[in-house]
Protein backbone atom coordinates (compact mmCIF):
# COMPACT_ATOMS: atom_id res chain seq x y z
CA UNK A 1 0.00 0.00 0.00
CA UNK A 2 1.14 3.36 -0.76
CA UNK A 3 0.91 6.35 1.25
CA UNK A 4 0.61 9.83 -0.49
CA UNK A 5 1.59 13.15 1.27
CA UNK A 6 -2.15 15.05 1.77
CA UNK A 7 -2.15 18.60 0.61
CA UNK A 8 -1.07 21.14 3.14
CA UNK A 9 -4.07 23.26 1.20
CA UNK A 10 -5.80 25.33 3.80
CA UNK A 11 -4.03 24.47 6.78
CA UNK A 12 -1.44 26.67 9.11
CA UNK A 13 1.85 25.77 7.24
CA UNK A 14 3.95 26.77 4.19
CA UNK A 15 4.22 23.17 3.08
CA UNK A 16 2.64 22.33 -0.56
CA UNK A 17 2.04 18.64 1.12
CA UNK A 18 2.17 17.28 4.89
CA UNK A 19 5.41 15.84 5.96
CA UNK A 20 3.16 12.72 6.94
CA UNK A 21 4.66 10.20 4.73
CA UNK A 22 8.03 11.24 6.42
CA UNK A 23 6.43 10.84 9.53
CA UNK A 24 4.75 7.12 9.22
CA UNK A 25 8.06 5.60 7.78
CA UNK A 26 10.61 7.56 11.22
CA UNK A 27 7.76 6.74 13.49
CA UNK A 28 7.15 2.79 12.27
CA UNK A 29 10.73 2.44 12.36
CA UNK A 30 11.32 3.87 15.82
CA UNK A 31 8.36 1.58 17.01
CA UNK A 32 10.03 -1.62 15.80
CA UNK A 33 13.80 -0.35 17.17
CA UNK A 34 12.12 -0.87 20.74
CA UNK A 35 10.82 -4.09 19.50
CA UNK A 36 7.24 -3.02 19.23
CA UNK A 37 5.60 -4.90 15.96
CA UNK A 38 4.57 -2.00 13.88
CA UNK A 39 4.12 -2.14 9.97
CA UNK A 40 7.08 -2.38 7.68
CA UNK A 41 7.78 0.69 5.81
CA UNK A 42 9.63 2.77 3.09
CA UNK A 43 10.27 5.77 1.61
CA UNK A 44 10.10 6.46 -1.94
CA UNK A 45 9.35 8.66 -5.00
CA UNK A 46 6.44 7.93 -7.41
CA UNK A 47 6.04 9.86 -10.68
CA UNK A 48 2.95 10.67 -11.89
CA UNK A 49 2.18 13.21 -14.82
CA UNK A 50 6.00 14.06 -14.84
CA UNK A 51 5.52 15.33 -11.17
CA UNK A 52 7.68 13.24 -8.69
CA UNK A 53 5.74 13.29 -4.87
CA UNK A 54 7.63 11.85 -2.07
CA UNK A 55 5.43 8.49 -0.63
CA UNK A 56 5.70 5.64 1.96
CA UNK A 57 4.98 2.08 0.75
CA UNK A 58 3.78 0.35 4.06
CA UNK A 59 3.90 -3.57 3.64
CA UNK A 60 0.39 -5.28 3.84
CA UNK A 61 0.08 -7.03 7.40
CA UNK A 62 -3.07 -8.90 6.05
CA UNK A 63 -1.36 -10.44 3.16
CA UNK A 64 -1.78 -13.87 4.83
CA UNK A 65 -5.02 -13.49 4.31
CA UNK A 66 -5.57 -12.17 8.43
CA UNK A 67 -8.41 -9.99 8.77
CA UNK A 68 -8.21 -6.76 11.08
CA UNK A 69 -10.54 -6.39 13.18
CA UNK A 70 -10.49 -2.83 15.17
CA UNK A 71 -10.85 -2.72 18.78
CA UNK A 72 -13.20 0.39 17.86
CA UNK A 73 -15.19 -2.53 16.30
CA UNK A 74 -14.31 -4.89 19.26
CA UNK A 75 -15.28 -2.28 22.17
CA UNK A 76 -18.95 -1.55 20.89
CA UNK A 77 -19.39 -5.65 21.26
CA UNK A 78 -18.19 -6.21 25.08
CA UNK A 79 -19.20 -3.71 27.05
CA UNK A 80 -22.37 -2.03 27.99
CA UNK A 81 -21.85 1.52 27.78
CA UNK A 82 -23.57 5.02 26.92
CA UNK A 83 -20.73 5.30 24.70
CA UNK A 84 -19.92 3.59 21.51
CA UNK A 85 -16.99 1.71 20.56
CA UNK A 86 -15.10 5.10 19.59
CA UNK A 87 -15.88 6.63 23.26
CA UNK A 88 -13.03 7.52 24.74
CA UNK A 89 -13.35 6.83 28.34
CA UNK A 90 -10.30 5.21 29.87
CA UNK A 91 -12.21 2.98 32.04
CA UNK A 92 -14.00 1.46 29.53
CA UNK A 93 -11.18 0.94 26.95
CA UNK A 94 -9.30 -0.80 30.38
CA UNK A 95 -12.56 -2.86 30.71
CA UNK A 96 -13.01 -4.30 27.06
CA UNK A 97 -9.14 -4.51 27.46
CA UNK A 98 -9.79 -7.20 30.27
CA UNK A 99 -13.16 -8.97 29.18
CA UNK A 100 -12.16 -9.35 25.25
CA UNK A 101 -10.83 -12.77 24.68
CA UNK A 102 -9.22 -12.25 21.18
CA UNK A 103 -5.42 -12.36 23.44
CA UNK A 104 -4.59 -12.36 26.65
CA UNK A 105 -5.26 -9.22 28.81
CA UNK A 106 -2.47 -8.84 30.37
CA UNK A 107 -0.46 -9.07 27.19
CA UNK A 108 -2.86 -6.62 25.62
CA UNK A 109 -2.94 -4.29 28.53
CA UNK A 110 0.74 -3.82 28.80
CA UNK A 111 0.61 -3.41 24.55
CA UNK A 112 -1.49 -0.99 25.01
CA UNK A 113 0.31 1.05 27.53
CA UNK A 114 3.59 0.33 25.94
CA UNK A 115 2.04 2.39 22.50
CA UNK A 116 0.48 5.30 24.94
CA UNK A 117 4.21 5.86 26.42
CA UNK A 118 5.94 5.52 22.49
CA UNK A 119 3.09 7.73 20.75
CA UNK A 120 3.16 10.44 23.93
CA UNK A 121 6.95 10.21 22.54
CA UNK A 122 6.36 10.95 19.01
CA UNK A 123 3.80 13.41 19.41
CA UNK A 124 1.14 11.23 18.36
CA UNK A 125 -2.25 13.70 17.45
CA UNK A 126 -3.90 10.41 16.13
CA UNK A 127 -4.45 7.39 18.26
CA UNK A 128 -7.79 6.32 18.74
CA UNK A 129 -9.68 3.30 19.05
CA UNK A 130 -9.84 2.50 15.59
CA UNK A 131 -6.56 2.55 14.80
CA UNK A 132 -4.85 -0.03 16.73
CA UNK A 133 -6.32 -4.08 16.94
CA UNK A 134 -6.36 -7.56 16.19
CA UNK A 135 -5.62 -9.95 13.53
CA UNK A 136 -7.58 -12.51 13.01
CA UNK A 137 -6.17 -15.29 10.59
CA UNK A 138 -9.53 -17.94 9.80
CA UNK A 139 -6.65 -20.91 8.21
CA UNK A 140 -4.78 -21.10 11.92
CA UNK A 141 -8.08 -19.90 13.83
CA UNK A 142 -5.11 -17.85 15.78
CA UNK A 143 -5.51 -14.13 16.77
CA UNK A 144 -2.74 -12.12 17.76
CA UNK A 145 -2.13 -7.62 18.30
CA UNK A 146 -1.85 -6.66 14.80
CA UNK A 147 1.42 -4.24 13.85
CA UNK A 148 1.42 -0.61 15.11
CA UNK A 149 0.16 1.60 11.81
CA UNK A 150 -1.27 5.14 10.98
CA UNK A 151 1.72 6.97 12.48
CA UNK A 152 1.56 10.02 9.94
CA UNK A 153 0.11 12.73 12.61
CA UNK A 154 2.86 12.34 14.53
CA UNK A 155 6.41 14.44 14.95
CA UNK A 156 4.04 17.58 13.90
CA UNK A 157 4.13 17.10 9.88
CA UNK A 158 2.66 19.95 8.92
CA UNK A 159 5.40 22.12 10.27
CA UNK A 160 7.53 23.67 8.08
CA UNK A 161 11.26 24.64 8.78
CA UNK A 162 9.87 28.36 9.74
CA UNK A 163 7.77 27.02 12.74
CA UNK A 164 10.59 24.29 13.52
CA UNK A 165 12.53 27.17 14.29
CA UNK A 166 10.14 28.75 16.19
CA UNK A 167 9.24 26.26 18.37
CA UNK A 168 12.59 25.09 19.24
CA UNK A 169 13.65 29.22 20.00
CA UNK A 170 10.89 29.75 22.10
CA UNK A 171 10.50 28.17 25.39
CA UNK A 172 6.67 28.92 25.48
CA UNK A 173 6.35 27.33 22.20
CA UNK A 174 8.04 24.18 23.13
CA UNK A 175 6.48 23.84 26.15
CA UNK A 176 3.02 24.01 24.83
CA UNK A 177 4.28 21.22 22.49
CA UNK A 178 5.24 19.03 25.67
CA UNK A 179 3.10 19.60 27.82
CA UNK A 180 -0.14 20.90 26.64
CA UNK A 181 -0.29 19.08 23.34
CA UNK A 182 -1.10 16.62 21.46
CA UNK A 183 -4.02 15.12 24.34
CA UNK A 184 -4.14 11.80 24.63
CA UNK A 185 -7.38 10.21 23.04
CA UNK A 186 -8.38 8.57 26.28
CA UNK A 187 -9.82 10.67 28.99
CA UNK A 188 -11.18 10.00 32.09
CA UNK A 189 -14.10 11.30 33.17
CA UNK A 190 -14.38 14.76 31.88
CA UNK A 191 -10.46 15.75 31.92
CA UNK A 192 -8.86 15.46 29.17
CA UNK A 193 -4.56 14.70 29.66
CA UNK A 194 -1.41 15.57 28.00
CA UNK A 195 -0.14 12.69 26.47
CA UNK A 196 3.31 13.38 27.86
CA UNK A 197 1.71 14.08 31.42
CA UNK A 198 1.40 10.21 33.65
CA UNK A 199 0.45 11.56 37.06
CA UNK A 200 -3.02 9.95 36.55
CA UNK A 201 -1.52 6.89 35.42
CA UNK A 202 -0.80 6.19 39.50
CA UNK A 203 -4.91 6.01 39.60
CA UNK A 204 -5.85 3.77 36.79
CA UNK A 205 -3.24 1.34 37.96
CA UNK A 206 -4.76 1.31 41.45
CA UNK A 207 -8.24 0.78 39.02
CA UNK A 208 -6.64 -2.08 37.38
CA UNK A 209 -5.36 -3.81 41.06
CA UNK A 210 -8.53 -3.26 41.93
CA UNK A 211 -11.08 -4.37 39.52
CA UNK A 212 -9.11 -6.13 36.97
CA UNK A 213 -7.82 -9.71 37.45
CA UNK A 214 -4.20 -8.65 35.97
CA UNK A 215 -1.02 -7.15 36.99
CA UNK A 216 0.75 -4.05 35.99
CA UNK A 217 3.33 -3.82 33.87
CA UNK A 218 6.45 -2.04 34.47
CA UNK A 219 7.42 0.18 31.50
CA UNK A 220 10.70 0.64 30.83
Amino acid sequence: MLKFPPSAEGKPTELSYTNSCVSEHICCSIFNMLDLNAQKTLLGIYNINGKEKLVCACKDFTVDGSLLYDFCSIKNTIIDSEHNGAGTDLLDILETIEKQQFVDPLTLYECFWNVFVVDAFLGNFDRHNGNWGFLYNEKTKSTQISPVFDCGSCLLPQADEQTMQMILQEPQQLDARVYQFPNSAAKKQTAFFCAVCFWFIYDVFCYAKSSLSIQCCDIE
